[in-house]
């Protein structure tokens, strides 16, 4: 059958293939949490961008009084923070993938 060294060669070629496999394993979720990461950013920022669009008409009307001016300003932080926070909550899965895979762009 075969000799030894065909046997040495053939597990050596098994274990390099189960460390591909595992290592795809992990990209696949890397990928999957930057999806879900880049739909939530898409979508937050969709939210966000309607909350500032609103906020900055009630700034715009020379009818608003200053404390309802000053809550649109209030309104504007909180978006501009949140759309930052989930940024970044995307680019750290884009490390990720960076990480996992050297060669990723």
């Amino acid at each position: 059958m075969f000799g030894s060294k065909t046997r040495a060669m053939l597990n050596a070629l098994l274990k390099g293939q189960e460390k591909i496999m595992s290592g795809l394993t992990d990209l696949q979720a890397q990928v999957t949490a930057l999806t879900t990461a880049t739909t939530t950013l898409t979508t937050g920022i969709a939210a966000e961008t309607a909350d500032i669009t609103a906020a900055l008409a009630v700034i715009a009307n020379p009818s608003s009084d200053d404390a309802a001016e000053e809550a649109a300003a209030q309104a504007i932080a909180a978006a501009v923070a949140n759309i930052n926070t989930q940024t970044t909550a995307a680019a750290t899965q884009a490390a990720a993938i960076k990480a996992a895979v050297p060669s990723a762009p």
